[in-house]
């Protein structure tokens, strides 16, 4: 971890040494930043289960650098940070984390562009599904590489692949670890504006390497077949989404298999020249870190707006809800259907004094109601920070 955040930082130092040789648009930004939050039920418990008051106030610290450096047709974008997380009730939980993130956005010549990056970040697994203090810092770890070859003046195809790790560092979640690797394959008209559509091939495959021993192999093959499209329609309305089908089948009983219609459609309108509106409506599936269920289905949709009052200050509110249904079992004697309603409120206020300071105040008020006994839960989370750049 270390090493890692050492060469990341030393990267950005050598960058900005060699920014005499690059455009005036280069940044080498160090920067700082501390927030104090307040949970008001940290473990998530269900109102019918806790019996004393789990709320707790955290401390977070973080230091870190940004750096945004071009070479003629090339970029390069590196963020690294390191952080510490102090609780003032709980304070089994404090850990020191991590992000970093390195990306090349290359272009060769007038048909070919693409990206290259590496990501990796440690973090405190939240509490949503295990509803019980433990302590779990994990590491999350992805590659990538995406290619785009113009072949023609409107169209183009798109090619790429990402390889993902997660690991658990909790000895009793360990059985959650999981690597991915999955592949891109598609093709799409472009106009002169940069606004697209197409059609996209994406194969994912799944393992577990430490599944419980004698338990279901949960490695499973999802194949997504979907269109594209990001269009700019004026300059105050905006759509991008993808729909189409996905099909994910497990190495182990085919019962728990998924097939169906999964997508999100996302629509932006300039109210005013200060005010943006947003609408999200969507159905995924995804892995969740859940010891009943392997995968849970979501239907969402939700809403939002931001407002500049002025050159220095935003206001940003997003209203969303969720219905999940949670599927296939992994073979540990389980059943029943469960399936979830969550209803978030979020609150954002932002204010920079100065160019190079920025503060904020965050509140977020979520509801869970669930069909299975103990999973609900209800908690309210106010947040101040204030991130100085150099």
């Amino acid at each position: 971890m270390r090493k890692f955040l050492t060469i990341m930082l030393l990267f950005g130092v050598l960058l900005a040494v060699g920014q005499t040789r690059a455009s005036q648009e280069d940044t080498f930004r160090p920067y700082v930043s501390a927030a104090i939050v307040h949970d008001s039920n940290l473990f998530r418990f269900s109102r019918d289960f806790r019996q004393d008051n789990t709320s707790d106030t955290i401390k977070r610290l973080e230091a870190g650098v940004n750096v945004d450096y071009t070479l003629g047709r090339q970029q390069v974008l590196v963020d690294a940070s390191v952080n510490r997380h102090l609780f003032q009730r709980f304070d089994f939980l404090d850990f020191d984390g991590n992000d970093g993130r390195a990306v090349w956005n290359w272009q060769l010549g007038n048909r070919w562009q693409g990206d290259l990056g590496y990501t990796r970040n440690q973090r405190l697994a939240t509490f949503t599904e295990v509803q019980s203090p433990v302590r779990d810092v994990r590491t999350q770890q992805s590659a990538f590489i995406n290619a785009i070859y113009k072949f023609d003046p409107d169209w183009r195809l798109r090619a790429g692949g990402n390889w993902y790790d997660l690991e658990s560092g909790a000895a009793a979640r360990r059985f959650l670890n999981r690597k991915e690797i999955s592949g891109v394959l598609g093709a799409e008209y472009v106009n002169e504006a940069g606004n697209f559509v197409g059609g996209q091939v994406r194969v994912i495959g799944a393992n577990f390497p430490d599944r419980v021993v004698g338990v279901l192999d949960n490695s499973y093959v999802q194949t997504e077949i979907q269109g594209v499209a990001d269009w700019r329609y004026t300059n105050l309305s905006y759509f991008k989404g993808r729909l189409g089908y996905t099909q994910r089948k497990h190495d182990q009983i085919s019962s728990r298999d998924f097939n169906g219609l999964t997508g999100r459609l996302t629509y932006e309108w300039s109210v005013t020249a200060k005010t943006l509106a947003r609408a999200e409506i969507g159905r995924e599936i995804g892995s969740i870190d859940n010891l009943i269920n392997t995968y849970v289905v979501t239907r969402a949709v939700s809403t939002g707006a931001t407002w500049l009052p002025t050159a220095k200050t935003f206001v940003k509110a997003d209203l969303a809800y969720k219905q999940r249904d949670y599927r296939g079992d992994p073979g540990l004697g389980f059943t029943g259907v469960r399936e979830d309603d969550i209803r978030t409120l979020s609150v954002s206020v932002g204010y920079t004094p100065m160019r190079n300071v920025q503060l904020a105040l965050d509140a977020v008020m979520e509801r869970r109601g669930s069909t299975r006994i103990f999973a609900d839960y209800s908690y309210n989370m106010v947040s101040a920070s204030v991130r100085v750049e150099f």
